[in-house]
């Protein structure tokens, strides 16, 4: 009966496209669907599990106009109160400093965090407080120390501090001693409502939350000046306030630097104006014990005249003193100091000039930047580094602008005071009682000068401060959440599905990779350039000799398709001799030797099927044949030839079995005695069938082949493994095999491999060929068969 071509007579192919085959994977990947159901369903339901418990995550923010320029100063040398310039990434580095957020976190009462303890996921309580906590010794003992506390009936708690295993009762406002410090609870009028829960209390340091804050801080530009605070977080209500507080602080910190050089100057006139004020008393106390005294009541006209010159010269020499004593205060200032936020303005010292006031300014404006950015952490910070070298040159710059204002500055002090000298001697020709009173009087004006000037710089300063409003603006104040950003269901979802179909498809790949077997025919025309023959399938009966008893099974049409092949091969003999090898032991030889010789022998032809795997002898019961005399005493004299040819139940066919296993098995069959044995033996028979060891474990099989007129080479589907067909293979390219074609047994179609051929069913098998359910081999359980597979 004709077979399919496609299944029966594989191509022989000698060429490997080394292509990637699509088509291959996908059906290897098709073969795994189960493993792929599971795991993805594992990935979901694990995705479904971080969903239904994780906490909810928003987004708070708010927005903020930031004026790059502003100018409010009202008096002379008044820009150092009002004007400056700011850079925007300079502004959003200081909202993003952590000296804001410190500054922010200790208006605010975020130090003690209270958590309710639930069977799942935690529940942060903000602003609830189902009780108030206090530490009378202070809470720093306290810091990374939850604090475990119960409410009880009756206003009593049940508290354990975390690392310690007693527990404490207290009540409602009792202070109790414990090993790290004294700790007061007190109740609140929601406390009733959490009598038995856990709550968990923790104490936390402001300088790392600080470091927390500042790091979730996120601000970017939106349009022009303007910029966006945004911070992640799970509990909404306390950032959103922590950022409509740091805002506010950030606006009330820009004013008090702009007020700061204000105050400075404030400070510094009253210091001076109770000391001017004590010496004016005492002038004005003099002045009236002197008219008491005396009987004087007016200046003579010379005497006036010299007394206005002089108060004139005093006046003059007040304010350049005034101005030397400013500018030796602010070269001792540069030289001892290293921070300029308290530096005086020089208009305090009525100095106007608008060079020394800008450098001044500057200066004050570079120590606020640099103190602003620095943290313990960004200290090296290549923009902190920038801006002290740049303090340090305004440095210079003005130590040496001051050193060339003060030499012209002593020249006119020293001319002052000798035009004031030469006044005073004209003062000695006066009467004794004028002279003593122009005395009294210059005092007098020379200290109310002062005070007046004193007077009028305070008053500029207060004005100044009055008049500064803040250049920056809420645009936006956060108003709750945003919107809520997490946790994202649909790409946990996507994540655990993508896992769910990664992970099984890694493993899928990597033991196909890993795995050598031959699985398909594909892959076995990719592993040798031997032809195939034919393809025997799975023997899905209890016994092995299936072309006697199972003649219409498709495992026996598999064997006659192979019959069919084999008449193309010796066609000018009419008798032949097949030797039937494998590689290793396990792939069948015995079983496709039996079955060959029996499809053989129903074509009637005279066949002999040959035992010669004499180091693992074979009894071959599935004849009928039990222990019988066999090749092997032949050849040692024991039995002759007749002895040890036997005939079967079936028609045409005799066995020759091996016998008793000899020490010297390949001897035996490269003697001339084995030769002239078969030289008689193909004189009887049309077809001698070898039945011969493997060639990958003993040479018995290769002195053999060169008897052979065809061998057939067994290999088995996912068993023979790509390594054991290297030695054939060198064996053929050498030319050393002779005739050679493989068998391809055991072999079940699978959509992942191979080009998916059938049994023929398309002639209908499954409506004659009938089997007992008792010959059918016991199944094997899916766990059992995909651990095999």
């Amino acid at each position: 009966m004709k077979q399919s071509d496609e299944f029966m007579n594989v191509p022989m192919s000698s060429e490997d496209d080394g292509g990637i085959d699509f088509k291959e994977i996908i059906g290897i990947i098709a073969s795994w669907w189960w493993l792929l159901i599971i795991c993805v369903g594992i990935g979901l339901g694990i995705a479904f599990v971080k969903n239904r418990y994780a906490i909810d995550e928003y987004l708070v923010k708010a927005t903020v106009l930031i004026e790059s320029e502003i100018n409010t100063g009202v008096m002379p040398g008044g820009d150092m109160f009002g004007s400056s310039s700011r850079r925007m990434d300079n502004q959003i580095g200081i909202l993003k400093s952590y000296t804001m957020a410190e500054q922010t976190l200790r208006t605010l009462d975020f130090d003690i965090n209270y958590v309710l303890v639930g069977n799942v996921k935690d529940k942060e309580l903000y602003p609830t407080r189902p009780f108030f906590i206090d530490f009378p010794d202070g809470m720093s003992p306290f810091y990374n120390a939850p604090i475990t506390i119960i409410p009880q009936p009756k206003d009593k708690f049940l508290v354990k501090i975390s690392g310690e295993s007693t527990s404490y009762e207290v009540e409602s406002g009792e202070t109790f001693q414990l090993s790290r410090g004294s700790l007061i609870v007190v109740s609140t009028d929601i406390t009733d409502d959490y009598i038995g829960k856990e709550v968990v209390v923790t104490a936390r340091n402001i300088e790392t939350l600080a470091r927390d804050y500042a790091s979730r801080l996120q601000i970017k530009s939106t349009y022009g000046s303007m910029v966006e605070l945004s911070m992640s977080t799970t509990v909404f209500a306390r950032d959103s306030r922590y950022i409509n507080r740091l805002v506010e602080v950030y606006v009330q910190r820009e004013v008090n630097e702009k007020n700061q050089v204000a105050e400075n100057t404030i400070n510094f006139i009253d210091q001076q104006l109770a000391l001017i004020g004590d010496s004016l008393a005492f002038v004005e106390s003099a002045m009236r014990d002197f008219r008491t005294k005396s009987s004087f009541s007016n200046l003579s006209g010379e005497t006036e005249r010299i007394f206005s010159r002089i108060e004139e010269k005093d006046a003059q020499k007040q304010l350049v003193q005034r101005q030397i004593n400013y500018y030796d205060y602010l070269d001792k200032y540069l030289t001892e100091s290293d921070n300029f936020e308290a530096i005086l303005a020089p208009a305090t010292a009525g100095i106007e000039d608008g060079i020394m006031s800008s450098l001044v300014q500057e200066i004050y404006e570079l120590s606020n930047r640099i103190r602003n950015l620095t943290t313990g952490s960004n200290i090296d910070n290549p923009t902190l580094v920038d801006l002290r070298r740049r303090l340090s040159d305004k440095r210079s710059v003005l130590q040496e602008s001051v050193r060339n204002v003060k030499a012209p500055l002593q020249t006119r002090l020293r001319e002052l005071n000798s035009e004031i000298g030469i006044a005073n001697r004209e003062l000695n020709i006066i009467p004794a009682q004028e002279r003593e009173y122009v005395n009294i009087q210059r005092k007098y004006s020379l200290n109310e000068g002062n005070f007046n000037f004193l007077m009028q710089k305070k008053s500029e300063a207060q004005i100044s401060k009055a008049a500064t409003i803040p250049a920056h603006k809420v645009i936006d104040p956060s108003k709750g959440f945003f919107a809520r950003i997490g946790p994202k269901k649909e790409a946990t979802y996507l994540m655990g599905m993508g896992i769910g179909l990664a992970l099984p498809l890694l493993f899928i790949l990597l033991k196909e990779f890993l795995d050598e077997r031959i699985k398909s025919s594909r892959k076995l025309q990719k592993c040798t350039d031997i032809p195939i023959i034919g393809m025997i399938g799975h023997n899905d009966l209890n016994y092995g000799l299936v072309v006697h008893k199972s003649p219409k099974s498709p495992v026996a049409e598999s064997f006659r398709a192979i019959r069919t092949n084999l008449q193309f091969f010796a066609l000018e003999k009419d008798k032949k001799i097949f030797i039937v090898t494998s590689s290793v032991s396990g792939e069948g030889k015995s079983f496709c030797s039996m079955n060959m010789a029996s499809v053989l022998a129903v074509g009637n032809k005279k066949t002999l099927l040959m035992g010669l795997d004499l180091r693992k002898p074979r009894n071959y019961t599935d004849f009928g044949l039990g222990k019988v005399k066999g090749l092997t005493d032949y050849m040692v004299g024991e039995a002759s030839k007749d002895d040890i040819v036997h005939a079967t139940s079936l028609e045409n066919l005799d066995i020759l079995p091996s016998g008793p296993a000899p020490p010297n098995p390949a001897e035996l069959l490269m003697s001339d005695k084995f030769r002239n044995l078969l030289e008689e033996l193909k004189e009887k028979y049309h077809y001698i069938v070898m039945d011969t060891p493997p060639v990958n474990l003993v040479a018995d099989a290769l002195e053999l082949i060169k008897h052979a007129d065809l061998t057939l080479y067994v290999v088995r589907q996912k068993y023979t493994t790509k390594p054991m067909l290297d030695f054939i293979n060198g064996q053929f390219e050498k030319q050393l095999t002779g005739p050679i074609q493989i068998v391809y047994n055991d072999y079940v179609p699978n959509r992942g491999y191979g080009y998916g051929y059938g049994y023929g069913y398309g002639y209908g098998y499954g409506e004659y060929y009938e089997v007992n359910e008792a010959d059918l081999v016991k199944k094997r359980t899916w766990l059992w068969r995909r651990k095999h597979a």
